[in-house]
């Protein structure tokens, strides 16, 4: 059969209507594609349930063994997934009627996108109710004997079907009794004709065992209430007693016998029939109140979804949790796949706040993977009054709900605080399957922000390495005709420019190298024991000329001589990104102070400027890759840059800053025996 099989052929099927976007593709592959001959038999009764078939072409027919209803499958439809959601092996087979291609989901598969998507499992039950629906004609007739049987299992009501199914009315109920009692008034023709089927089920149940009291009180009360009862019966006068002969009094007996066993069992029916008009009705409002609810459940669910930043995300989530619950504040900690500890992730905050997992009630919240609500936290014993609640928040109930992903992973844990009311046991429910929602959406989110990073670092790694390319070979042309110049017969002040333009050279080289060893991850480096003092004299003498271009003055204060392990030219990289950023906060010019001192056997080298300064709500994202704040034609790299050498040599860097006074970089680095 030829086909151009593309996986994106499913996403037409009505298991994935009306959520196609929002489906996470694991486990999902054009190998699974397979075809069926005409007459080929899928699976039949008893084979294990292993798969659910989305019909690309072809129809299927499909029997069901305690059903007596045959279904046809064709392209769109899906099948075999009844079997999956009770558990069992098949109860149905399964035939190609004509040549046909199915798409094959395995059932972890399957049980994962109806986790992960609310809306697949909303199109499920929609098509296995349809499916479960016997037409009028097929329907077999109630064995009401066996329904009144107190040693079979009670009869499940489905109070979960929609509006638009068909209900038993009370117009019905009404037409059905008057047919009744018309029987009845017509005693000739009952003596002549058969009982009715549901007569003669009463009346062999009644024979068949002793009379079973408890259900004939559940059914009609007490029989000492039978009085107050009224049951619309005519008694006709007594006629005049006349002497009759023996055989025709006992005759006449026997007839008055009958007559009032047919009266009991009709008014019985007529108690049956009224039981269920009020517990239909009952059951009625009860199904409309539950519709109502899911389907609020359903459209706030719907608002739930991954934002183009994970920043978004969490403002989407949180508004959604804020409103639905009448809450008042919200925090959200997300899972730092660095340290595995929480961290406060929204609102955004000036300083970072780590909560460790066991640690406080949020920490146990991570910890056990259950929502815990506590109507007065404070008062707990292991409240953590650093991380265990929003901001401005006094008093009142906090939920403390884990968010995990479609792999039950946990991603974070939001802080849900109510100043006025406390949480209903609804309310607990309901942020079960919220939670479950928001974890989904931020794992996409997270995955989402990651793919851009490294997406942008992969471009901005090829432009390095391209533009490197380009410019190697001039640069070492130069090198080349600076060195042979200096060994000729020149004066000294000629010969220590070329030295420095060799230097620069280098250093241009070096600055290309490194962005592109930062965009492909490369830890390569050139450890080498060096005296620091040398070392630094020389970064800050070539740093000076860029310095001065940028009206900007360099001090220095050097004075601790150590050893330590570095590798100069990386060093030189990192100098140069902190004072060129350092520059760019003066545009109008200022001083730049450069000190180095030894501190419990590290040097200490502190780079300091006059410049407008890092407001606390950016402060901890100065070192990540593509972050500028609000400098133009900026790439947002240097200091990730310059943070990533530090650390590849074994050393720590941190900043502090106040508002328009300047910013301070320290770095650390461990020193070593000569």
């Amino acid at each position: 059969m030829a086909l151009e099989r593309n996986i994106n052929q499913i996403f037409d099927n009505k298991l994935f209507e009306n959520c196609r976007n929002l489906i996470p593709r694991f486990g999902l592959s054009n190998r699974n594609f397979t075809e069926f001959k005409e007459g080929g038999v899928i699976f039949q009764i008893g084979d294990s349930s292993n798969f659910v078939y989305l019909v690309i072409s072809g129809d299927v027919k499909i029997k069901y063994r305690n059903i007596n209803r045959v279904l046809i499958k064709s392209n769109n439809d899906f099948f075999g997934n009844l079997e999956i959601t009770a558990g069992t092996s098949r109860f149905s087979a399964a035939v190609a009627m004509n040549d046909c291609v199915l798409y094959r989901m395995d059932k972890n598969t399957f049980k994962k996108l109806s986790s992960s998507v609310a809306r697949i499992r909303v199109n499920i039950h929609e098509v296995e109710k349809n499916d479960l629906k016997e037409d009028g004609e097929s329907r077999a007739k109630p064995d009401l004997p066996s329904m009144l049987d107190l040693n079979r299992a009670p009869i499940k009501l489905n109070i979960f079907k929609r509006k638009k199914e068909e209900v038993l009315e009370n117009e019905e109920i009404e037409t059905l009794l008057e047919e009744e009692e018309a029987k009845t008034k017509s005693k000739e023709s009952e003596v002549e004709k058969e009982i009715p089927d549901l007569d003669a089920a009463i009346k062999e149940a009644k024979s068949e065992r002793p009379e079973d009291e408890s259900l004939k009180k559940e059914l009609l009360g007490d029989s000492e209430d039978s009085i107050n009862w009224n049951f619309l019966t005519i008694e006709e006068p007594e006629p005049e007693k006349k002497e009759k002969p023996a055989k025709e009094e006992k005759f006449e007996a026997a007839k008055k016998t009958e007559t009032k066993e047919k009266d009991t069992v009709q008014n019985e029916k007529i108690l049956v029939y009224k039981l269920l008009e009020n517990h239909h009705q009952e059951l009625n409002e009860l199904r409309v109140s539950l519709t109502q609810k899911y389907d609020s459940y359903f459209q706030t669910l719907t608002k739930i979804i991954p934002g183009i930043t994970i920043l978004e995300t969490c403002e989407k989530i949180t508004s959604v949790f804020l409103k639905y619950f009448n809450s008042n504040y919200a925090n959200i900690f997300l899972v730092n796949e660095k340290t595995s500890n929480l961290e406060l992730f929204y609102p955004q905050s000036a300083n970072i706040i780590y909560a460790k997992f066991d640690d406080g009630l949020t920490g146990k919240a991570a910890a056990s993977n259950r929502i815990s609500i506590i109507g007065n936290p404070e008062k707990d014993p292991i409240y953590n009054s650093t991380f265990d609640k929003p901001k401005d928040f006094t008093k009142g109930s906090i939920a403390y709900i884990p968010l995990s992903d479609a792999e039950n992973k946990l991603v974070g844990v939001m802080q849900l605080a109510k100043s006025t009311k406390d949480f209903t046991k609804e309310n607990e429910e309901a942020l079960k399957i919220f939670a479950n929602q928001a974890g989904i959406a931020l794992r996409f989110a997270l995955i989402n922000d990651e793919s851009c990073k490294h997406q942008k670092l992969t471009a901005f790694g090829s432009t390095s390495n391209f533009i490197m390319e380009d410019i190697k070979s001039p640069i070492l042309t130069i090198k080349h005709y600076t060195s042979l110049i200096a060994k000729l017969d020149i004066p000294e002040q000629i010969k220590k420019v070329l030295v420095m333009l060799s230097m620069h050279a280098n250093s241009v080289l070096d600055i290309m190298q490194a962005t592109f060893d930062f965009s492909e991850n490369r830890s390569f480096i050139k450890l080498e024991k060096v005296q620091f003092d040398e070392i630094i004299e020389n970064i800050l003498e070539l740093l000076s000329e860029y310095t001065e271009s940028q009206n900007v003055k360099l001090f220095k204060k050097i004075g601790n001589n150590v050893t330590v392990n570095i590798d100069p030219r990386r060093l030189y990289v990192a100098c140069f990104q902190i004072i060129k950023n350092s520059c760019e906060a003066m545009p109008k010019g200022g001083k730049i102070y450069v000190n180095t001192k030894l501190e419990n056997k590290n040097l200490i080298l502190k780079i300091r400027d006059e410049g407008i300064g890092i407001s606390k709500e950016i402060r901890n994202d100065v070192f990540k890759a593509f972050f500028s704040s609000g400098k133009e034609n900026r790439s947002g790299l240097g200091l990730a840059i310059a943070k990533y050498i530090i650390e590849l040599m074994k050393g720590s860097i941190a900043l502090e800053s106040k508002k328009n006074k300047g910013t301070t970089i320290t770095i650390t680095l461990p020193t070593v025996e000569e």
